[in-house]
């Protein structure tokens, strides 16, 4: 286990120390000094980069500015969950709001519907007694009119036998 640590430890030496040479050589002008480590075997390059604090200020500097943009990302990701929670949290209300008004019509439009029932049956009554009073009406100005013509009828008998006996 340990072994394998300090291979790792050496391996990333070596990449470190390698993209130091990678990075020199863009720069140019560098000076390589080789030494072998007893104990491992391997090589150890060694630099001597003219524009290496320059290059140390401007890894710095990216650095600042890649810090800045990760809390301007993160405030902009928190901008946006808040954002986020705020809509849902309005979407959430309206429907519930929708939920409560649909059923608030359903109890109205069912009221309303009941009430117009009950009113339509009311009428229905109202012209059921009005139509029993019309028959009513109708049966005794047509029992009357009966009445009437045969007291016509026998007026015309009476005056009819009257006139026959004066003439006898």
């Amino acid at each position: 286990m340990r072994q394998n640590l300090k291979k790792q430890k050496d391996i990333q030496q070596q990449i470190y120390e390698l993209s130091q040479v990678r990075q020199a050589e863009k720069v140019g002008n560098t000076k390589q000094v080789h030494q072998s480590k007893p104990e491992t075997g391997s090589i150890v390059f060694e630099h001597e980069v003219p524009g290496q604090k320059k290059w140390k200020l401007d890894l710095q500097k990216s650095v600042n500015m890649g810090k800045q943009s990760e809390k301007l990302l993160y405030a902009r990701l928190r901008s946006a969950e808040f954002a986020y929670k705020k809509k849902a949290a309005m979407v959430q209300n309206l429907e519930h709001e929708l939920t409560k008004r649909k059923q608030d019509n359903s109890v109205q439009v069912q009221k309303l519907l009941s009430e117009a029932v009950k009113e339509e049956n009311d009428l229905f009554l109202q012209l059921s007694r009005e139509q029993a009073e019309l028959m009513k009406y109708q049966n005794q100005m047509q029992g009357n009119h009966w009445r009437l013509l045969d007291h016509r009828c026998r007026l015309q008998e009476e005056i009819h036998q009257l006139e026959h006996m004066d003439k006898v």
